[in-house]
């Protein structure tokens, strides 16, 4: 009998190899063609338009006011706004956007097939240039809007894109290093432009509208593109590097809507809301909201913080995005998911011991119960429906990607808001295809699901870290295990202009099959859910011989409480770990009164009290999720200020740039070492 299960079975296997899919797509992966739909954005988008035409599409919110208030914890300034309702295009309006844009940028002179880059802000108008460029044929270079100046010019100059598309403000990125640019000839700017910002000579300044306006007065006409045409070249975050510029063709990206289609519960038309906030310059956000709004589902756009009433950004006692959008559908990253469950922790514990025991005794009821898939009225009347109003009181289901989420956290989010949190599997080389776990699965935590119906998933032999396929024979652990490999039609087709690296990750096997080969390590359950459980590149190996995973317990301690983001730090030449973090001003400053503590926030952070409380924090976290003692960072540094992507310290998707960060810390990871 085949290993595997409900959510994925086993096909094929071999020599330290074994292979899984989707349980109906035993015999055949889907694909555009065997499921009989369009194979490109292009003909993907006209068909929805077309179907949904008067319905709600893309919703933004107008800023009203803003003000500048010191921040009562750190003292620091913030500029606190005030938003308005969502205003609505629909899809014949949003088409009609899209079209005219399309026009205006032939017009201007770009062609079919030639690179036009997007750096650019998530927004509605994202989606109208993205749009506009699969419809006439035109390459997308997407980069993120947090890039540095080198990391900017790198895809400006690789692509050799004449034309950018960008937002008003960040119109100063782009002017300082045009002179580094020699193809740059064109700018088309959303939003307002900023008064001191002077254009180099022999660059055209165009507004986004203007483009349009452009387009609606001509004549052009443009040729459908083909499935096999590249539709993005996807820069990566450059967490590792520079970044990668991954191709991603009409035929991958219409195949990942697919298996994302097969895997999610169907969207109703019309009723069903999406709030947009995580960069469209991820594979998971783009395709994400490309899959959505095939489907019909409304996308109102927000801010990571403007996000909910308590958001750095919004001002006191009006709604922030969540709030006035009311979703039902949402995606995070584990960091925005941590965030959420500190959040609700910091109130709970801020409360009075009678208010704690409740929330207790509720929440061990709540998770009995979610568990054996009962509901509980009368808590939720009492505690959690309270709690439920944070993300809108409509929330059919959350997806989280992009990096590993705690098991803690999922079942926290699981149980209060009463949704289920399906953790999904996915790498840009992938167009965001891999696994995903089913809302109907109850034992789903710490897992990322069965693979998708466009996806093969192959374990195969990491003898270095003792990761093998064999180990499903082990009575200790009963599990295949190994590097986690994929293929299928969502496969990329390599990465722009770099074919060494290509080369080196992209590799056909004995039969001819390409396997993109992660480096991720991973173990798959006998019902067919993959778990991650490794990494090859965060693997340390410590002085007396252990390894230690980084990521691994970075991700299962950052539920600790007072942390915002960490960095776990190691190397052969110590028998410890060590971490530096970021922290969450409320728990510190209530730490701070009760313990008589009066200082300013940079000096209280360094404070010995303060710096104790939180590394017993994290070795607290430590213990109960049964890490070893070397695992255990054993001596911390606390920073007082988040770690944005602006920094360049963390990825617009909140992922560390670890390189970064140790060269930032240099200094202090040595002083702890010592």
């Amino acid at each position: 009998m085949a290993y595997g299960g409900e959510f994925g079975v086993a096909v094929n296997e071999g020599p330290g190899w074994m292979q899984f899919r989707h349980t109906k797509a035993k015999e055949q992966l889907f694909t555009p063609e065997n499921q009989k739909i369009p194979a490109t954005m292009s003909a993907s988008w006209n068909a929805c338009a077309k179907k949904y035409s008067e319905q709600k599409c893309l919703g933004t919110r107008q800023l009203v006011s803003s003000e500048t208030i010191k921040d009562p914890n750190t003292g620091k300034e913030m500029v606190k706004c005030t938003y308005g309702t969502y205003r609505w295009m629909t899809y014949n309006r949003t088409n009609e956007r899209i079209q005219a844009f399309a026009k205006g940028l032939i017009s201007m002179g770009a062609k079919p097939k030639e690179n036009v880059c997007i750096f650019m802000n998530t927004m509605a108008d994202w989606q109208v240039a993205s749009q506009a460029c699969f419809q006439s044929g035109i390459v997308l270079g997407t980069i993120y809007a947090t890039l540095g100046d080198e990391a900017l010019a790198y895809g400006f100059n690789q692509t050799e894109s004449s034309t950018v598309i960008t937002e008003g403000a960040l119109l100063p990125a782009i002017v300082k290093i045009a002179k580094d640019c020699p193809h740059l000839k064109n700018i088309v700017y959303n939003g307002e432009k900023p008064n001191d910002v002077e254009i180099p000579e022999g660059i055209t300044l165009q507004a986004f509208e203007d483009v349009i306006k452009t387009g609606k007065a001509s004549d052009v006409t443009f040729v459908e593109p083909k499935p096999e045409d590249i539709a993005v070249i996807m820069y990566t975050s450059g967490s590792t590097g520079l970044p990668k510029g991954v191709m991603l063709t009409h035929h991958n990206m219409v195949s990942a809507c697919i298996g994302f289609k097969e895997a999610l519960p169907d969207v109703v038309p019309g009723e069903d809301c999406f709030i947009g906030f995580l960069p469209l310059a991820h594979i998971f956000a783009l395709c994400a909201e490309n899959f959505l709004l095939n489907s019909g589902c409304m996308i109102g756009y927000g801010g990571a913080l403007t996000l909910t009433d308590n958001s750095p950004k919004i001002k006191a006692g009006t709604k922030g995005d969540i709030s006035e959008l009311r979703p039902t559908y949402l995606a995070a990253v584990p960091t925005i998911m941590d965030r959420i469950r500190q959040a609700v922790t910091g109130k709970v514990a801020a409360g009075s011991p009678l208010v704690q025991k409740l929330f207790n005794k509720a929440f061990e009821s709540k998770k009995a119960a979610f568990k054996k898939g009962k509901g509980t009225p009368i808590w939720d009347a009492i505690v959690f429906n309270k709690i439920k109003a944070v993300l809108g009181g409509r929330v059919k289901e959350i997806f989280s990607g992009g990096a590993p989420l705690a098991a803690d956290s999922q079942l926290f989010i699981n149980v209060v808001f009463g949704v289920p949190v399906c953790q999904g599997y996915g790498l840009t080389e992938t167009c965001s295809s891999g696994t995903i776990a089913s809302d109907k699965d109850r034992d789903s935590f710490g897992k990322v699901g069965g693979p998708l119906a466009v996806v093969d998933v192959k374990l195969k032999d990491w003898e270095e870290g003792n990761y093998k396929v064999a180990d499903k024979d082990d009575k200790a652990i009963g599990m295949p295990r190994g590097e986690i490999l994929l293929s299928g039609p969502c496969i990329a087709s390599g990465y722009y202009k770099m074919p060494e690296k290509t080369a080196e990750e992209f590799i056909r096997d004995e039969s001819g099959q390409m396997w993109f080969h992660t480096g991720d390590i991973g173990q798959i359950h006998k019902n067919g859910n993959l778990q991650i459980i490794d990494r090859k590149k965060d693997l340390v190996k410590l002085q007396q011989g252990e390894y230690v995973s980084l990521g691994k317990v970075e991700s299962m301690l950052k539920a600790a409480n007072y942390i915002d983001n960490m960095m776990v730090y190691a190397d052969p030449f110590h028998s410890y770990c060590i971490a530096i973090v970021t922290v969450l001003p409320p728990g510190i400053v209530a730490f701070s009164e009760k313990s008589g503590i009066q200082k300013e926030w940079a000096e209280l952070v360094k404070d010995p009290k303060v710096v104790a409380e939180v590394l017993a924090s994290l070795q607290k976290e430590a213990k109960g999720n049964k890490l070893a003692k070397f695992e255990t960072p054993q001596k911390l540094f606390i920073e007082a200020d988040p770690w944005l992507p602006e920094s360049g310290l963390v990825t617009a998707s909140l992922k560390l740039q670890r390189n970064n960060l140790k060269k930032h810390y240099e200094a202090d990871i040595a002083k702890m070492l010592e």
